[in-house]
């Protein structure tokens, strides 16, 4: 996994972050939650799967998924190399 920094959260008074994801074809970012954020991914390139509070989406570019505060989520790499802008409420980092 690759990510880079677009927008901190220096820049928006803690507001908001948005990054850029690169997941290899055939990894995943795990199971994990953010306790106190919104999360929004938006895919850029690539496909595979979102997997949000146990639901499956599949995600290919344009798609775009809310993930509230606390939520369980992760995400599959298909068999390409995958893309997506994460952007974060208030910010990540």
């Amino acid at each position: 996994m690759y990510l880079k920094h677009l927008v901190k959260g220096e820049l928006t008074g803690g507001r908001l972050s948005c990054h850029l994801i690169q997941i290899k074809a055939g990894h995943a970012i795990g199971d994990h939650l953010h306790p106190d954020k919104w999360e929004l991914h938006e895919i850029i390139e690539g496909s595979g799967t979102g997997v949000v509070n146990g639901e499956e989406i599949a995600y290919t570019p344009g798609v775009m998924s809310v993930i509230p505060e606390g939520i369980s989520h992760k995400v599959i790499a298909g068999q390409r190399e995958m893309y997506l802008l994460a952007k974060f409420v208030p910010a990540l980092l």
